[in-house]
């Protein structure tokens, strides 16, 4: 990820992350931080869509269950467990808020 200094902050995305990843939910990876200089290594999630799994004929109740159970585990366990850090990862969703 390149976000140039002064345009975009890679801060809030590093937490985010790192906040998703402690609820042990799958996110790219931030492999390598040069925050100052607002690079970042992510870890590749591969080139697959869901889309393309729904056209292959993957079933889409058990793929979209997936999304959604992953969604809601995130509901749950942010509110129990992240309260306190629940503005950040609002604020990082929607940047217009800031």
């Amino acid at each position: 990820m390149d976000a140039p200094p002064g345009k975009e902050d890679v801060r809030p995305y590093v937490k985010v992350t790192g906040l998703l990843e402690s609820l042990g939910v799958h996110v790219p990876h931030v492999l390598e931080a040069d925050v100052a200089n607002g690079l970042l290594l992510l870890e590749d999630l591969g080139v697959t869509l869901y889309l393309e799994r729904l056209k292959a004929g993957d079933d889409p109740d058990h793929l979209y269950g997936d999304a959604l159970f992953a969604l809601a585990e995130i509901q749950t366990l942010a509110m129990t467990q992240l309260a306190s850090s629940r503005p950040t990862i609002e604020s990082c969703l929607h940047a217009s808020w800031r």
